[in-house]
């Protein structure tokens, strides 16, 4: 945690930047004035969500008030651990409260007797054994009272009663008071910290998360067992607002408080809170754009749910899959938690999703190879009328099919000269936020993204705007040879890797980086470039698992093993196609022999054994309408089972046309006839 404040993320802002934040500022202080004066503390409950208001931690000079502890710049000290039970918080008339500078509180004891309420509660939840506690403002605070809130994460989490702690108009400062003086002697299992909305305006975004990170320590140093799951702010009114640069920035900055062990992770639910564009989804928020409504609190608490689902055991006392013992005793079993829904629906013989999981004891984020059960999602790769054209993107409702039918991996092609017009030139602002967008549904869906450059080892020189006139087979330059050198590649890899990590959820997201696709007639430079490019990528600090796929159409891996003894956290695929090896079944039937996909990938499996490495199928596909093709895809897939790899049919996307022989996408509605043989080849 010490290194997530130096001295590049403590820079002070731009003249530029200062007055941008100057009239934010100014605009959401005067939002915060008109709604001082409306805050509602009930005190029954209500099914129906209160109106609460917009109250701001600072006066309108931006100048923040902690009046406790040390304040730097608007950042506070820690280091005072303060008193921990409510007996003594009567005691500590001498010592100053953190009291609003807004003057929603003319003294200190409104707040401090709702600390104090704060304070009882954490001491119940430590006689009863906490598993699962919120911090935060008033957007908390209304769980603790409003049924209507609290509801969608008892559901989701299977827990009687979490404890919500929260206090209206609190930003990360308050917090950290709180936090130091009572309110964590719950010792949760999972503490949820939702701060800084009310910060926006006054406090900088490194100030924000440095305040946050002090919270975050504050609670391990009383709970070193508890793992903390920081919540990204929320958006605030519509995509044109400054204000919301801000919450990009201070989320941006919140989100390098990630720890890779697990210990501390970053949730951002925006793209579940806005529409296509950018706009607050206006159902999911009360009337002041800010609080939310019942749909709110589900929408967060489902994004919660997806975003844990790679859980500990005991975390929770929902049910959990399997035999034997939980994960948490390190016997390597395969336990998915599920809902008690999810096992009733899995003992009537109902399919059962299972998340993708990787890492590993020595930090490396290990693409788990034999639990892969995915699909190929194709189309973002295709040229484009014009910069915002998405019209070919993956969609939601794909990934929602898929995971529907067991698949936890999408194989998402995209290509280079889109997200790199110039070589060696910035990454396309329009296709990263796409890709971002992208990432972000995977993530809250639990599904994971193996990123392909669909180029095969190719870049297209004269290539047309937005990515036409792209023809890699007759007109691509290969990788290595005279005007596209090997570091060309290796530029656009680590630009693409920084900026993925640098997003938590993005980067949670990624199953690996899949260098090429296909890469063919290279020459036999294919070997030394991939093993140049996967040294770029580590060169960055990242960790994920690098897929380099064979040459000659990802079919020859002679020439690898060098990397396979490299860098053990590469995996190799293969694609697997049974007519002449083009995927294009001009005769659509079946041979006699049933074990056609066994024999075709078996070489594969054998070199993977002899070099000690890892690797999986990324690309088969057979007619999808043709069911006699059901026991030789049956036997394929097993045999990939046995040998502990796992498979990605070819293909999925919604650019293909019902007809296209190859397509496992619904038609009108209806699985394609291959599908159910996949689902139960998958699951056997």
């Amino acid at each position: 945690m010490s290194d997530c404040f130096s001295e590049n993320h403590r820079r002070r802002d731009t003249s530029e930047h200062q007055q941008f934040h100057s009239i934010a500022r100014e605009q959401w202080h005067e939002h915060s004035r008109e709604h001082a004066h409306c805050r509602k503390h009930p005190s029954t409950a209500s099914e129906h969500l209160p109106e609460l208001s917009i109250v701001s931690d600072s006066a309108a000079d931006g100048e923040h008030n902690v009046e406790h502890a040390v304040a730097t710049g608007g950042a506070v000290d820690s280091s005072k651990p303060g008193s921990e039970s409510v007996g003594d918080l009567t005691q500590r008339s001498e010592e100053l409260l953190p009291v609003h500078a807004n003057g929603s509180y003319p003294d200190a004891s409104d707040w401090e007797g709702l600390h104090r309420s704060n304070v009882e509660k954490a001491a119940s939840a430590a006689q009863a054994g906490s598993n699962l506690e919120f911090f935060g403002d008033s957007i908390t605070e209304a769980m603790g009272y409003s049924p209507s809130a609290m509801q969608p994460f008892k559901d989701s989490f299977g827990v009687d009663q979490p404890t919500a702690l929260g206090l209206g108009g609190d930003g990360s400062a308050q917090l950290l008071y709180r936090l130091n003086h009572g309110e964590m002697q719950g010792k949760p299992k999972t503490a949820v910290i939702m701060i800084g909305t009310n910060d926006l305006g006054s406090l900088s975004a490194s100030q924000i998360a440095e305040n946050t990170a002090n919270s975050i320590k504050s609670i391990q140093e009383r709970s070193s067992n508890t793992r903390v799951v920081l919540m990204g702010i929320l958006p605030r009114t519509d995509s044109g607002d400054p204000g919301n640069r801000m919450v990009d920035e201070a989320n941006q900055a919140l989100s390098q408080l990630a720890t890779s062990g697990g210990a501390v992770q970053f949730v951002n639910l925006r793209n579940s809170f806005v529409d296509q564009s950018g706009n607050q989804r206006s159902e999911l928020y009360q009337a002041d754009k800010l609080h939310l409504s019942a749909a709110g609190y589900q929408a967060w608490a489902d994004g919660l749910k997806s975003a844990l689902q790679n859980t500990e055991a005991d975390s929770f006392p929902g049910v959990w899959s399997g035999t034997g013992d939980s994960p948490a005793n390190g016997n390597g079993g395969d336990y998915t938690p599920m809902t008690p829904s999810e096992a009733s629906d899995q003992s009537s013989g109902a399919l059962t999703y299972k998340p993708l999981n990787g890492g590993s004891s020595d930090g490396q984020l290990t693409l788990d190879t034999a639990g892969i059960r995915g699909v190929n999602l194709s189309g973002a790769e295709w040229g484009k009328n014009s910069s915002q054209d998405s019209h070919f993107w993956p969609t939601v409702q794909e990934l929602d099919y898929y995971k529907s039918k067991g698949l936890n991996t999408v194989r998402l092609a995209i290509s280079w000269e889109q997200f790199q017009p110039t070589l060696n030139g910035p990454l396309d602002a329009s296709e990263m936020a796409r890709l971002d967008s992208f990432l972000h549904e995977a993530d809250a869906r639990g599904m994971k993204v193996l990123l392909n450059l669909a180029n095969f080892d190719r870049y297209t020189l004269n290539h047309g705007p937005n990515g036409q006139g792209i023809d890699h087979e007759a007109q691509g330059t290969v990788v290595g040879s005279p005007g596209l050198p090997i570091s060309a590649m290796q530029d656009f890899w680590s630009k693409m890797v920084r900026h993925v990590d640098a997003d938590a959820s993005a980067s949670r997201a990624i199953a690996g980086w899949d260098l090429t696709n296909e890469p063919f007639n290279t020459n036999g430079l294919w070997p030394e470039t991939a093993t140049a490019v996967d040294q770029a990528i580590r060169a960055t600090g990242d960790n994920h698992t690098v897929v380099v796929e064979g040459d000659q159409w990802a079919r020859n891996f002679s020439g690898l093993e060098g990397l396979a003894k490299l860098d053990k956290n590469v995996a190799f695929e293969a694609h697997s196609y049974w007519d002449d090896g083009s995927g294009a079944y001009s005769n659509p039937n079946p041979p006699d022999n049933v074990n056609v996909g066994v024999d075709n990938i078996r070489p594969f499996v054998e070199w993977l054994k002899q070099n000690d490495a890892r690797g999986f199928v990324g690309e088969w596909g057979v007619p999808t309408d043709n069911p006699a093709w059901a026991p030789a895809v049956t036997n394929f897939i097993h045999y990939l089972n046995q040998n502990g790899m796992g498979n990605m049919v070819w293909a999925g996307g919604p650019g293909w046309q019902s007809d296209y022989t190859l397509s496992v996408e619904p038609v009108n509605g209806q699985d394609r006839a291959i599908m159910s043989t996949i689902v139960q080849a998958n699951n056997s």
